[in-house]
């Protein structure tokens, strides 16, 4: 076979040569990634993100003229492991400007809760085919890496309030569990109901007492939120104790002072830490059930002003807050009783005292504070510390601060006397009523239907009544802290089937634990 020409070989060189060489971008221009977040309530620098929560990412991505198609990758990684590519939703065409106040104009997907954990690194690369012949490239790559907090977790347990005659607002358990996760730095949201009880009280004070020793009777970990209408909310600060109505701004506002948060200074005097005048939240916020943007310029949800988001301020303060105090889905242990449930309230710098109450539960842990509750008995005295829970102020009708406190104690006899003492000195000693030697008969009787309950004791002797029913499981839900008259009624609405009902009767200091079925 003769050579070829040396043209020919040439040409074949030649065409061998452009083969090798990348195909010409289809388009000419820049486009660069200005820059990129990752929220979940709230969008800030710094604010860490809750582990185990969904979030937002929002990646600010332009060009220098319009047309220029849209490409645009986020891979995810945690602890160096590959966990996936992130589907990015934005327009069709690269905007030549990226709003903050418009989802529409960024490019937005939702890191999957799961992925959301101790180093979580999101890298991303615009125009990662080179479809697009550029000038500079450095611009076309970020990388992130959120810092991640712990899970964070909040069982609530929903109580039914009547108030003055007033039946409680309607409520969807749903719409609270969504309403409280939406805002709060929290993984997952618990919402459990209990069968509601009907108070004998009005004042805001007295129904957030009785509402804790409700709490306590039922033995109870969790998180309450007693529902009456009220036309407000009260809470401690903190606590894990609350009052109120279910709307979204009462109840996300009376859980931020359980959480430990005072007030913003819009409407009522705040906290003077807070760091936005006028109480604006200062920073933009994301509502994830219904893909909306919250503007700066809401108020922050612990003022009086609305509409209402988080600020960056509370919502840091509260999830370090729950970090270091987390949410309990359990039952206490019920333990051997009986014990006495002692509680009251301090105000204006006086003591006062609520019928005391022999329940059949074990008594708390030894605890720690500045007071001690002493109870002289025949037996010997038996002695508690404690620091008061904090009412939030101002509350309701009144300004005053205002304390509770609410225990369990031992209960090794009758009671002769109780004391409350404040580092050492003697805030209110009261003596016990002498009694005849033979105690009354109680001479109590609780009629049921599957509708209704109806209870009689003979108020003589014990003026005071308590009463629980107590499943076969050992749930406990309490259906009064504090009855009087001699006769109550009670729906049975509610009500695990089954059980047994306690009743604990007293005249003030001591009195009877009876077992009715």
């Amino acid at each position: 076979m003769s050579a070829w020409p040396r043209g020919v070989w040439l040409g074949l060189l030649a065409l061998v040569g452009c083969s090798n060489r990348p195909p010409a971008p289809a388009y000419t221009g820049e486009v660069r990634i200005e820059r990129a977040e990752v929220g979940q309530s709230l969008f800030k620098e710094g604010l860490r993100l809750v582990g185990g929560k969904p979030a937002l990412l929002r990646v600010y991505y332009t060009a220098d003229r319009p047309e220029l198609p849209a490409r645009l990758r986020a891979r995810a990684f945690a602890a160096g492991a590959y966990l996936g590519e992130l589907k990015l939703e934005g327009p069709a065409r690269v905007p030549q400007a990226a709003r903050v106040d418009e989802l529409a104009s960024t490019y937005n997907a939702t890191v999957p809760a799961e992925w959301v954990r101790p180093g979580l690194r999101v890298e991303l690369e615009a125009d990662p085919d080179n479809a697009i012949g550029e000038g500079v490239e450095a611009d076309n790559r970020l990388t992130l890496e959120p810092a991640v907090g712990k899970e964070l977790d909040f069982y609530l347990t929903v109580v039914p309030v009547v108030v003055g005659g007033k039946a409680p607002p309607a409520y969807d358990l749903e719409t609270l569990r969504k309403n409280l996760l939406k805002l709060w730095p929290l993984t997952r949201v618990d919402v459990k109901e209990r069968a509601g009880y009907t108070s004998q009280y009005t004042d805001w004070g007295q129904l957030l007492g009785e509402c804790r020793r409700v709490q306590a009777s039922d033995n109870s970990g969790r998180a309450y939120y007693c529902v009456g209408n009220i036309g407000g909310g009260i809470a401690y600060v903190p606590g894990r104790t609350a009052f109120g109505q279910p709307s979204f701004r009462v109840m996300a506002h009376e859980v931020g002072h359980n959480f430990g948060l005072l007030h913003a200074p819009c409407g009522v005097e705040g906290d003077p830490d807070y760091p936005y005048p006028g109480a604006p939240t200062q920073t933009w916020g994301y509502d994830r059930f219904a893909n909306a943007l919250q503007p700066p310029t809401l108020k922050d949800i612990m003022s009086y002003c609305s509409p209402n988001w988080v600020s960056d301020y509370h919502y840091g303060k509260a999830q370090g807050y729950l970090e270091k105090y987390p949410s309990s889905p359990n039952l206490r242990d019920a333990g051997q009783g009986p014990a006495y449930l002692v509680s009251g309230r301090i105000r204006d710098g006086q003591v006062y005292l609520d019928p005391v109450f022999k329940l059949g539960l074990a008594p708390d842990a030894p605890g720690t504070g500045g007071y001690r509750l002493r109870l002289l008995t025949a037996a010997g005295a038996v002695e508690a510390a404690f620091e008061p829970e904090t009412v939030e102020v101002p509350h309701g009708s009144r300004a005053a601060p205002e304390q509770h406190f609410t225990l369990l104690l031992p209960a090794p006899g009758d009671l002769r006397a109780v004391e409350v003492l404040e580092r050492g000195e003697v805030r209110l000693r009261r003596e016990a009523p002498v009694r005849p030697q033979a105690a009354p008969a109680t001479r109590a009787a609780l009629e049921r239907t599957p509708e209704r309950l109806e209870l009689s004791w003979d108020q003589r002797g014990y003026p005071h009544a308590l009463l629980v029913h107590v499943a076969g499981d050992g749930r406990r839900t309490t259906l009064s802290a504090g009855l009087r008259g001699g006769r109550a009624a009670f729906s049975a609405e509610g009500l695990p089937p089954g059980g047994r009902f306690e009743l604990s009767l007293s005249d003030g200091f001591n009195g009877v634990l009876e077992v009715l079925r």
